[in-house]
């Protein structure tokens, strides 16, 4: 994509063809963990399950900068069904 239109994030679970025109940054392979009848409050170790909402975004964004998983912005709560686990409020 020229430098000029930005970049995109593009997730798919099937072969994706680039346009012509276009460059790959960044190609990657990932796996989503999900899971019925998660539980929410106190668990192992302490640990708190909590659904994170707009204002964990702080919390979010800091592992992911520290870690560089892929395609993580500000935006990223926004797909929803996020879960945290909290240690001490960490």
């Amino acid at each position: 994509m020229p430098a000029e239109r930005g970049a995109v994030a593009v997730v798919s679970p099937d072969e994706i063809v680039i346009p012509a025109g276009w460059k790959v940054n960044y190609h990657g392979v990932g796996l989503q963990m999900m899971g019925e009848d998660a539980s929410y409050g106190p668990s192992l170790r302490g640990w708190e399950f909590v659904p994170l909402r707009a204002e964990h975004m702080p919390s979010m964004v800091e592992p992911a900068k520290l870690t560089n998983p892929g395609p993580f912005g500000e935006r990223t709560i926004e797909f929803g069904g996020f879960v945290g686990v909290f240690d001490e409020g960490r």
